[in-house]
């Protein structure tokens, strides 16, 4: 799974990742990202990308919605 918090909030994605860790969580299980909308979008369109789940503002959700689309439809 990997993890792409806000520029706003950037530390929260690496928690994840600790919390899971100290659980016990195999190693790269979860991973988090530091990135760009342009790393984002090549994550989205990757072929090894099977599910993408957003939380955030309208206009990004609608973003990576129409992005998704295109990828998955054509």
């Amino acid at each position: 799974m990997i993890i792409k918090h806000s520029a706003r909030t950037p530390l929260c994605a690496d928690h994840f990742v600790d919390a899971f860790a100290a659980a016990g969580a195999p190693e790269g299980l979860i991973t988090s990202l530091h990135c760009d909308h342009d790393v984002v979008n090549a994550v989205i369109r990757n072929p090894l990308t099977a599910f993408v789940s957003f939380t955030g503002s309208v206009p990004g959700g609608h973003a990576v919605y129409v992005l998704a689309r295109t990828v998955v439809c054509g």
